[in-house]
């Protein structure tokens, strides 16, 4: 029985998968920081949509 539990407290199979998991949250959370949210004009996302929107104001306005 002492030689099960201590081969469990060794086993590592599983530690690199949770830290696997554990960065993909941070980056997912991250770039949803800096990217800002879809909904509003904030962030990155905001500002794209922005210069996207202004090029096409003026192309209409030219043409």
């Amino acid at each position: 029985m002492k030689k099960l539990v201590t081969d469990f407290l060794k086993n590592e199979d599983g530690i690199t998968a949770i830290e696997y998991a554990m960065l993909g949250v941070a980056m997912a959370v991250g770039l949803t920081a800096i990217m800002g949210s879809t909904t509003d004009d904030s962030g990155f996302l905001g500002s794209l949509k922005g210069a996207f929107t202004s090029i096409a104001n003026k192309i209409s306005a030219a043409g």
